[in-house]
C-alpha cells in the first residue's frame, strides 16, 4: 500500500497492475523491509520511542513513518477490500472502473496451469450479514460442491468438539476467502443453528 502512484508502479512488476482503493487507516500498518509492522522492532526496540517521539499525535506512530517517509512511502494492509472500496485499476497503461476492468476478460493463471476468467463472484467476502441459507450458497458457489454436501460437510464440523471445530470452521472459511469479521458472523450463526435445529 502507498499513497503514491509511481511508487506503486514500480511494485507491481511484471503485472504491471495497480489498484486504487480507499480503506481505513486503522486497517494499515507501518512496515520496514522485514515485514515487521512496529509492535516491537526485532533489532532496535528503542527506536519506537524515537517514532513515537517524532509522531507524537499520530494513533499509530510506525504507520505514519512509514507511509510519510520520502522514499517508497508504503504501509500493510490487513483486512478485506470490498468492491465498493476499489475507486479504478491501472492496466496496460491506463485506467479502468472496475468492471471494465472484468470486462477485459483477462486469466488468472494457478499452480495447476488452468486458467481462470476473472469475474465478479457477485457477493462480498467481508459482509457479515447473509442469512444462513445464502451463506450456504456463497459456499457452495466457491466450493464447486452442491448446497446439500456444503450443509452436511458444515453440520459435521459443527458437531466437533469446541475447539476442534472453531479451528476447523476458520480454516475453512479463510481458505475460502472470508474475512475475519464475517468468519465470526457465521461462526456465531452456525452454532445458533445448533441449539436451534429447523
Amino acid at each position: 500500500m502507498t499513497t503514491n502512484f509511481q511508487v506503486a508502479r514500480r511494485f507491481s512488476g511484471k503485472s504491471k497492475l495497480v489498484i486504487e482503493f480507499e480503506v481505513k487507516a486503522k486497517n494499515l500498518h507501518g512496515t520496514d523491509y522485514a515485514g515487521n509492522i512496529g509492535r516491537i522492532h526485532p533489532v532496535n526496540p528503542n527506536s519506537e520511542e524515537w517514532i513515537r517521539k517524532k509522531n507524537p499525535r499520530s494513533f499509530r506512530p510506525f504507520l505514519s513513518k512509514t507511509m510519510m517517509q520520502a522514499v517508497e512511502p508504503q504501509a500493510l494492509l490487513l483486512g478485506l477490500v470490498k468492491p465498493s472500496q476499489i475507486k479504478g485499476i491501472w492496466y496496460n497503461d491506463q485506467w479502468h472502473s472496475r468492471k471494465e476492468f472484468l470486462d477485459l476478460g483477462l486469466r488468472l493463471y494457478q499452480r495447476d496451469g488452468k486458467g481462470k476468467v476473472l469475474s465478479d463472484i457477485g457477493y462480498d467476502m467481508s459482509y457479515p450479514g447473509y442469512s444462513l441459507d445464502q451463506f450456504y450458497e456463497i459456499v457452495s458457489g466457491l466450493a464447486g460442491r452442491d448446497v446439500g454436501t456444503v450443509k452436511s460437510t458444515l453440520d459435521r464440523i459443527n458437531r466437533l468438539p469446541p475447539d476442534r471445530r472453531e479451528k476447523s470452521l476458520h480454516h475453512l472459511l479463510e481458505i475460502l476467502g472470508f474475512g475475519p469479521t464475517a468468519i465470526r458472523s457465521y461462526d456465531e450463526k452456525l452454532r445458533e443453528s445448533i441449539m436451534s435445529p429447523e
